[in-house]
């Protein structure tokens, strides 16, 4: 399921590039790409000049300095982020309370990342509880 979270696309329009470090008007880059169903959440985007955006898709900046990146941002281990990104790209694009809890008991999600899911689920009022 891919959320589209406005407040994150509008929060990297402040920020420069975090990939070369410019100063630059910058979009957002999913690590996991919006047509494999990544979301629009801090824990998949990186502010990206376009000249770094291209980079990217070129093949010359490398994923794992992405990962990295939002790591560091937002003071979560690759086990976190990958737990999140993972149980996010399993929700159908209409999920039921049971869909959701059919994959909190089939996925190993960290501690941090499930929190991060239940704060995800509550804003987009997808329901669960």
């Amino acid at each position: 399921m891919r959320l589209k979270h406005q407040p994150t696309l509008k929060q990297f329009r402040g920020l420069g590039c975090e990939v070369c470090g410019e100063s630059l008007p910058v979009v957002p880059d999913h690590v996991r790409t919006v047509g494999s169903g990544g979301s629009d959440i801090p824990w998949n985007c990186v502010a990206s000049c376009a000249a770094c955006h291209a980079k990217r898709h070129d093949g010359n900046v490398k994923l794992v300095v992405l990962r990295r990146i939002i790591c560091k941002r937002e003071r979560i281990s690759l086990t976190d982020l990958d737990s999140l990104n993972n149980f996010l790209m399993k929700l159908p694009a209409r999920p039921t309370s049971r869909d959701v809890w059919e994959l909190f008991l089939s996925m190993p999600l960290t501690v941090r990342a499930r929190r991060e899911a239940e704060r995800i689920l509550d804003e987009h009022q997808i329901a669960w509880r």
